[in-house]
Protein backbone atom coordinates (compact mmCIF):
# COMPACT_ATOMS: atom_id res chain seq x y z
CA UNK A 1 0.00 0.00 0.00
CA UNK A 2 1.40 3.01 -0.83
CA UNK A 3 0.67 6.70 0.31
CA UNK A 4 0.82 9.75 -1.24
CA UNK A 5 1.59 13.60 0.03
CA UNK A 6 0.30 17.10 -0.82
CA UNK A 7 2.73 19.63 -1.97
CA UNK A 8 1.76 21.46 0.63
CA UNK A 9 2.73 18.89 2.99
CA UNK A 10 6.50 18.36 1.76
CA UNK A 11 9.31 20.06 3.56
CA UNK A 12 10.74 23.39 2.34
CA UNK A 13 13.55 22.95 -0.45
CA UNK A 14 16.92 24.31 0.06
CA UNK A 15 15.86 26.95 -2.30
CA UNK A 16 13.14 28.23 -0.31
CA UNK A 17 15.42 28.53 2.62
CA UNK A 18 17.95 30.37 1.06
CA UNK A 19 15.73 32.96 0.02
CA UNK A 20 14.01 33.36 3.81
CA UNK A 21 17.65 33.72 4.94
CA UNK A 22 19.16 36.34 2.23
CA UNK A 23 15.74 38.07 2.97
CA UNK A 24 16.11 38.47 6.74
CA UNK A 25 19.67 39.47 6.40
CA UNK A 26 18.37 42.12 4.59
CA UNK A 27 15.73 43.08 5.50
CA UNK A 28 15.51 41.93 8.98
CA UNK A 29 17.37 45.35 10.40
CA UNK A 30 14.92 47.32 7.87
CA UNK A 31 12.41 46.27 9.80
CA UNK A 32 13.64 46.69 12.64
CA UNK A 33 14.38 50.46 11.99
CA UNK A 34 10.70 51.15 11.44
CA UNK A 35 9.46 49.23 14.40
CA UNK A 36 11.81 51.32 16.24
CA UNK A 37 10.86 54.43 14.56
CA UNK A 38 7.04 53.88 14.86
CA UNK A 39 6.81 52.87 18.39
CA UNK A 40 9.45 55.18 19.66
CA UNK A 41 9.08 58.71 17.49
CA UNK A 42 12.60 57.81 15.82
CA UNK A 43 11.90 58.22 12.10
CA UNK A 44 10.87 61.04 10.47
CA UNK A 45 7.38 62.48 10.69
CA UNK A 46 6.20 61.53 6.91
CA UNK A 47 7.32 57.86 7.78
CA UNK A 48 5.05 58.25 10.74
CA UNK A 49 1.98 57.92 8.63
CA UNK A 50 2.72 54.49 8.29
CA UNK A 51 2.61 53.22 11.78
CA UNK A 52 -0.10 50.94 10.88
CA UNK A 53 2.21 48.97 9.35
CA UNK A 54 2.71 47.76 12.95
CA UNK A 55 -0.63 45.61 12.75
CA UNK A 56 -0.02 45.37 8.73
CA UNK A 57 2.86 43.59 7.75
CA UNK A 58 2.33 40.88 10.82
CA UNK A 59 -0.81 40.39 8.93
CA UNK A 60 0.14 40.15 5.84
CA UNK A 61 2.62 37.68 6.57
CA UNK A 62 -0.32 35.74 7.99
CA UNK A 63 -1.97 35.82 5.15
CA UNK A 64 0.83 34.58 3.48
CA UNK A 65 1.43 31.81 5.61
CA UNK A 66 -1.74 30.70 5.37
CA UNK A 67 -1.52 30.41 1.18
CA UNK A 68 1.38 28.52 1.49
CA UNK A 69 -0.45 25.29 0.16
CA UNK A 70 -1.83 27.17 -2.86
CA UNK A 71 1.32 28.73 -3.84
CA UNK A 72 3.14 25.50 -3.41
CA UNK A 73 0.31 23.73 -5.85
CA UNK A 74 1.60 26.28 -8.28
CA UNK A 75 3.46 25.06 -11.20
CA UNK A 76 7.06 26.41 -10.77
CA UNK A 77 7.04 29.41 -13.83
CA UNK A 78 9.52 32.17 -14.49
CA UNK A 79 8.29 35.26 -15.60
CA UNK A 80 11.24 37.73 -17.12
CA UNK A 81 9.29 40.94 -15.51
CA UNK A 82 10.63 38.88 -11.79
CA UNK A 83 14.03 39.08 -13.12
CA UNK A 84 13.56 43.01 -13.65
CA UNK A 85 12.07 43.99 -10.67
CA UNK A 86 14.74 42.05 -8.73
CA UNK A 87 17.45 43.94 -10.59
CA UNK A 88 15.70 47.21 -9.73
CA UNK A 89 15.14 46.09 -6.03
CA UNK A 90 19.07 45.68 -5.80
CA UNK A 91 19.66 48.72 -7.15
CA UNK A 92 16.91 50.45 -4.80
CA UNK A 93 18.84 48.93 -1.95
CA UNK A 94 22.10 49.80 -2.78
CA UNK A 95 21.15 53.69 -3.85
CA UNK A 96 21.77 54.09 0.17
CA UNK A 97 18.77 56.74 -0.41
CA UNK A 98 16.07 55.63 2.50
CA UNK A 99 12.76 55.97 0.15
CA UNK A 100 14.62 53.66 -2.19
CA UNK A 101 15.96 51.12 0.06
CA UNK A 102 12.10 51.07 1.47
CA UNK A 103 10.53 50.67 -1.66
CA UNK A 104 12.94 48.12 -2.62
CA UNK A 105 11.04 45.71 -0.32
CA UNK A 106 7.67 45.40 -2.30
CA UNK A 107 9.33 45.62 -5.19
CA UNK A 108 11.61 42.86 -4.35
CA UNK A 109 8.44 40.69 -3.43
CA UNK A 110 7.21 41.38 -6.25
CA UNK A 111 9.80 40.21 -8.24
CA UNK A 112 10.08 36.80 -6.35
CA UNK A 113 6.48 35.60 -7.10
CA UNK A 114 7.11 36.16 -10.64
CA UNK A 115 10.17 34.94 -10.82
CA UNK A 116 9.39 31.95 -8.56
CA UNK A 117 5.54 31.21 -9.72
CA UNK A 118 4.79 34.03 -12.21
CA UNK A 119 1.61 35.93 -12.70
CA UNK A 120 -0.42 33.50 -11.29
CA UNK A 121 1.66 33.97 -7.81
CA UNK A 122 1.57 37.36 -7.38
CA UNK A 123 -2.33 37.26 -8.04
CA UNK A 124 -2.54 34.37 -5.59
CA UNK A 125 -0.37 37.05 -2.96
CA UNK A 126 -1.79 39.84 -4.07
CA UNK A 127 -3.57 41.10 -0.82
CA UNK A 128 -0.41 40.26 1.15
CA UNK A 129 1.60 42.46 -1.12
CA UNK A 130 -1.18 45.06 -1.23
CA UNK A 131 -0.79 45.52 2.60
CA UNK A 132 3.27 45.63 2.26
CA UNK A 133 3.21 48.11 -0.26
CA UNK A 134 0.72 50.32 1.67
CA UNK A 135 2.76 50.17 4.69
CA UNK A 136 6.04 50.75 2.79
CA UNK A 137 7.10 54.26 4.69
CA UNK A 138 7.95 56.92 1.52
CA UNK A 139 7.63 60.69 1.63
CA UNK A 140 4.20 60.86 0.00
CA UNK A 141 2.52 62.43 2.64
CA UNK A 142 4.86 65.38 2.26
CA UNK A 143 3.92 65.87 -1.35
CA UNK A 144 0.08 65.80 -0.24
CA UNK A 145 0.21 68.61 2.55
CA UNK A 146 0.31 71.24 -0.17
CA UNK A 147 -3.36 70.41 -0.34
CA UNK A 148 -4.54 70.16 3.03
CA UNK A 149 -4.74 73.91 3.22
CA UNK A 150 -8.75 73.91 3.43
CA UNK A 151 -8.92 71.44 6.07
CA UNK A 152 -5.98 73.07 7.87
CA UNK A 153 -8.27 76.51 7.66
CA UNK A 154 -11.16 74.22 8.79
CA UNK A 155 -9.31 72.71 11.83
CA UNK A 156 -8.67 76.92 13.24
CA UNK A 157 -12.01 78.07 12.96
CA UNK A 158 -13.31 75.32 14.45
CA UNK A 159 -11.00 75.46 16.97
CA UNK A 160 -11.27 79.63 17.77
CA UNK A 161 -15.38 78.44 17.92
CA UNK A 162 -14.47 76.48 20.66
CA UNK A 163 -12.42 79.11 22.38
CA UNK A 164 -14.85 81.40 21.99
CA UNK A 165 -17.61 79.39 23.44
CA UNK A 166 -14.93 78.57 26.25
CA UNK A 167 -14.87 82.29 27.33
CA UNK A 168 -11.87 82.99 25.85
CA UNK A 169 -12.84 86.61 23.81
CA UNK A 170 -9.67 87.41 22.31
CA UNK A 171 -9.23 84.52 20.23
CA UNK A 172 -8.62 85.70 16.40
CA UNK A 173 -8.51 83.35 13.20
CA UNK A 174 -6.38 83.95 10.53
CA UNK A 175 -5.96 81.73 8.12
CA UNK A 176 -4.39 78.55 9.25
CA UNK A 177 -3.27 80.81 12.48
CA UNK A 178 -4.61 81.31 15.93
CA UNK A 179 -3.75 84.55 17.50
CA UNK A 180 -4.73 83.93 21.14
CA UNK A 181 -3.34 86.81 23.99
CA UNK A 182 -0.76 88.10 21.70
CA UNK A 183 0.85 84.72 20.80
CA UNK A 184 0.14 82.64 17.29
CA UNK A 185 -0.34 78.70 16.94
CA UNK A 186 -0.28 77.63 13.39
CA UNK A 187 -2.35 74.54 12.86
CA UNK A 188 -0.07 72.12 11.28
CA UNK A 189 -0.39 70.09 7.74
CA UNK A 190 0.88 67.54 10.04
CA UNK A 191 -2.54 68.00 12.63
CA UNK A 192 -4.67 67.73 10.05
CA UNK A 193 -5.57 64.45 10.53
CA UNK A 194 -4.04 62.74 7.47
CA UNK A 195 -2.79 59.72 9.72
CA UNK A 196 -5.28 58.85 11.33
CA UNK A 197 -7.31 59.22 7.63
CA UNK A 198 -4.67 56.86 6.34
CA UNK A 199 -4.19 54.70 9.63
CA UNK A 200 -8.66 54.20 9.00
CA UNK A 201 -8.30 53.47 5.73
CA UNK A 202 -5.78 50.83 6.35
CA UNK A 203 -8.10 48.85 8.86
CA UNK A 204 -10.75 49.44 6.92
CA UNK A 205 -8.94 47.25 4.11
CA UNK A 206 -8.38 44.93 6.23
CA UNK A 207 -11.30 44.25 7.74
CA UNK A 208 -13.44 43.93 4.41
CA UNK A 209 -10.50 40.96 3.94
CA UNK A 210 -10.95 39.45 7.36
CA UNK A 211 -14.97 39.80 7.14
CA UNK A 212 -15.32 38.60 3.89
CA UNK A 213 -17.03 41.55 2.66
CA UNK A 214 -15.28 42.34 -0.40
CA UNK A 215 -15.51 38.89 -1.77
CA UNK A 216 -19.73 38.86 -0.90
CA UNK A 217 -20.21 40.48 -4.34
CA UNK A 218 -18.54 37.86 -6.50
CA UNK A 219 -20.52 35.40 -4.22
CA UNK A 220 -24.09 36.68 -4.76
CA UNK A 221 -24.74 35.94 -8.01
CA UNK A 222 -23.78 32.87 -7.98
CA UNK A 223 -25.64 31.97 -4.57
CA UNK A 224 -28.58 33.20 -6.55
CA UNK A 225 -28.72 31.39 -9.61
CA UNK A 226 -28.72 28.11 -7.42
CA UNK A 227 -31.78 29.18 -5.04
CA UNK A 228 -33.35 29.53 -9.23
CA UNK A 229 -31.92 26.48 -10.04
CA UNK A 230 -33.56 24.46 -6.67
CA UNK A 231 -36.66 26.21 -7.55
CA UNK A 232 -37.10 25.02 -10.79
CA UNK A 233 -35.86 21.24 -9.64
CA UNK A 234 -38.84 21.38 -6.95
CA UNK A 235 -41.23 22.56 -9.48
CA UNK A 236 -40.49 19.63 -12.30
CA UNK A 237 -40.79 16.67 -9.69
CA UNK A 238 -44.02 18.68 -8.24
CA UNK A 239 -45.24 18.68 -12.08
CA UNK A 240 -44.18 14.92 -11.75
CA UNK A 241 -45.91 13.72 -9.19
CA UNK A 242 -49.03 15.60 -10.30
CA UNK A 243 -48.67 13.45 -13.84
CA UNK A 244 -48.77 10.28 -11.96
CA UNK A 245 -51.49 10.58 -9.83
CA UNK A 246 -53.83 11.69 -12.69
CA UNK A 247 -53.17 8.26 -14.20
CA UNK A 248 -53.81 7.05 -10.80
CA UNK A 249 -56.95 4.93 -9.79
CA UNK A 250 -59.64 7.41 -8.25
CA UNK A 251 -60.68 7.35 -4.33
CA UNK A 252 -56.83 6.08 -4.04
CA UNK A 253 -54.01 7.66 -1.70
CA UNK A 254 -50.94 8.73 -3.21
CA UNK A 255 -48.00 9.26 -0.79
CA UNK A 256 -44.54 10.01 -2.76
CA UNK A 257 -41.59 10.54 -0.80
CA UNK A 258 -38.77 11.88 -3.14
CA UNK A 259 -35.69 12.26 -2.07
CA UNK A 260 -34.94 15.45 -3.97
CA UNK A 261 -37.48 17.36 -1.42
CA UNK A 262 -35.59 15.74 1.89
CA UNK A 263 -38.03 14.57 4.80
CA UNK A 264 -41.91 16.57 2.86
CA UNK A 265 -43.97 14.12 1.74
CA UNK A 266 -46.15 15.00 -1.15
CA UNK A 267 -49.65 13.36 -0.84
CA UNK A 268 -52.42 13.55 -3.15
CA UNK A 269 -56.10 12.95 -2.72
CA UNK A 270 -58.67 12.76 -5.62
CA UNK A 271 -61.84 14.76 -5.15
CA UNK A 272 -64.63 13.56 -7.15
Amino acid sequence: MTTTRSRASEPIDWLTWAIAALFALLYGPLLWHWVDGWLNKTISIEHEYFSHGLIGLPFAAYLAWQRRPQWLALPARSNPIGGVLMGLAAVLYLSNVTDCVNLSLPILLAGLCLWLRGVAGLKGMAFPFILTALATPTDAPYLITPYTLPLQAFIAGTAGIFLQIMGLSDVVVDGIYLRISGRVVEVAPYCAGLKMLFTTLYVGLMMLHWTGLSRSRSTQPRASGWRHSHQCHRQHYSQHHLELYARHPAGRRLSLVPRQLGRRSVQLFHVG
